[in-house]
């Protein structure tokens, strides 16, 4: 796999053969400002436009930034039409444990299925405990 970004706040490694990406979120998220947040999902967002990712896996259990409402809307609007544009088709979430974190990207997710919805675009989502059940169910 190839590293493709490597911060304080994730590490995305990409498979090209399987048009794959890993993100694997890093408890330093708790410190995370809300432009930190923003420029980050733009920069993940360039990637998959870049490498047409098709199949996402986001490690989430260390993911400690609440995303509030206003940010939900701002990644539903200004982020997901970049990944429906690359083609993506799969995304698997295998959830944090912190229940704040927990609900707020569930809202984040709801939001993302709404724009979805109403364009008539999208990929499938789904939600794990673990990464090998999420690396089941994208690979199926």
């Amino acid at each position: 796999m190839q590293i493709l970004i490597n911060n304080k706040f994730l590490t995305a490694e990409f498979e090209p053969e399987k048009s794959y990406l890993c993100i694997t979120w890093h408890i330093a998220t708790d410190d995370m400002t809300y432009q930190e947040y923003k420029d980050t999902f733009r920069e993940i967002a360039n990637v998959v436009l870049e490498k047409k990712v098709q199949k996402w896996l986001g490690d989430l259990i260390n993911f400690r930034f609440v995303i509030l409402p206003e940010l939900q809307m701002w990644l539903a609007e200004n982020i997901n039409p970049k990944f429906v544009e690359a083609g993506l088709q799969k995304m698997a979430i295998v959830m944090p444990q912190d229940f704040f974190t927990e609900i707020s990207l569930t809202q984040s997710v709801d939001e993302i299925n709404a724009v979805n919805t109403k364009n008539q675009i999208g990929f499938e989502i789904g939600y794990f405990e673990d990464e090998t059940k999420s690396q089941e169910w994208l690979f199926s």
